[in-house]
């Protein structure tokens, strides 16, 4: 499956806090990704990157939790924004990330 059918720039960004989202101005699509089990609930959910992202992303899909995540976050949003499973090991929820990312750029 191709990404995004034209040449693509991921920006990764590490250590992103709660009101640290400049990102958002320079990107398209704004990507979270984060792994079970890293914090309370109560704290992911309120998370300002979260709000602001596009779609979320629970990488480690095989670990204790991430299931319970990935429910939490779309009960929060409502289903209004992606919450989607991956595991970049496997290969688990890669081609359903890709699908998500050009669907919402329309490609």
């Amino acid at each position: 499956m191709q990404l995004l059918k034209k040449d693509a720039v991921i920006v990764e960004t590490i250590g992103v806090g709660q009101e640290d989202y400049e990102i958002r101005k320079l990107v398209k699509t704004l990507i979270f990704v984060l792994m079970p089990d890293l914090g309370g609930p109560i704290q992911l959910l309120k998370a300002g990157v979260m709000r602001e992202s596009d779609i979320i992303v629970v990488n480690k899909a095989d670990r204790p939790g991430a299931d319970i995540n990935v429910q939490m976050i779309f009960e929060h949003f409502g289903g209004a924004k992606p919450a989607l499973k991956t595991n970049s090991i496997s290969g688990e929820g890669i081609k359903e990330l890709i699908r998500t990312i050009n669907e919402r750029l329309k490609l």
